[in-house]
């Protein structure tokens, strides 16, 4: 059958006698998929506080605030807990001075000052908490190793912050200075004894100090 003067047929001829493939047309190759809104390519994403060089995400003020009222608790029942608990959690690669209390003779230290502690706790000796003796160094230790956990962590040290933690922390050790010797007296009349009082009190200290320094790994910069 002739094709002449059928434009339509001769096409249809042509695309029949052409080899596999030969007569299909190739589209050209697009651009790739796009990326869905709020799905940024990986190249693309923002520098995350575990980015080299970066400058560590600032933890919410919140975060910091509970912080200090955690050390400042422990501290309050047992004046060494909250400082021995940043020793022992601190390590080398923290920003100084954390990174050169990270060595087993400060850990040491700190850990047998703290032992000292709840023996002479026991002890008849030892002066009410309560007292301008026990108080003062609860008072004033407390905003320290609260500070010293924003420093250690990264937040910032603006003077708001550091006011407000260093408040927080003195008032929380105030409270768990007054309570803990109002709540060991109950025990001891329930219990007659003061030793089981005494160490729930240190357990209760260790609990909170541990609390106050957990490490949060996604406020650190990767080594």
């Amino acid at each position: 059958m002739s094709t002449r003067g059928n434009p339509d047929r001769a096409n249809a001829a042509a695309a029949h006698s052409a080899p596999d493939g030969a007569g299909t047309a190739v589209e050209p190759a697009g651009p790739g998929p796009v990326p869905a809104p709020g799905f940024p390519d990986r190249a693309e994403q923002p520098p995350t506080a575990h980015t080299p060089g970066r400058a560590p995400a600032q933890p919410p003020r919140a975060a910091t605030v509970g912080r200090a009222a955690l050390l400042g608790l422990a501290t309050g029942a047992r004046s060494t807990a909250g400082a021995t608990a940043l020793v022992v959690t601190s390590s080398r690669a923290d920003p100084a001075p954390f990174g050169r209390l990270a060595g087993l003779p400060v850990r040491i230290a700190a850990c047998a000052a703290t032992a000292a502690e709840v023996v002479l706790d026991t002890l008849p000796v030892a002066p009410p908490r309560t007292a301008p003796a026990g108080l003062v160094p609860r008072v004033l230790l407390a905003p320290l190793v609260a500070v010293g956990a924003d420093v250690r962590e990264g937040a910032s040290l603006d003077g708001p912050t550091v006011l407000l933690d260093a408040l927080t922390a003195a008032a929380a050790a105030t409270v768990a200075a007054v309570a803990g010797v109002r709540l060991r007296a109950f025990l001891a009349r329930r219990l007659g004894a003061d030793l089981p009082g005494g160490l729930a009190e240190d357990a209760l200290a260790g609990l909170l100090a541990r609390a106050g320094t957990r490490r949060a790994p996604g406020l650190r910069v990767a080594a």
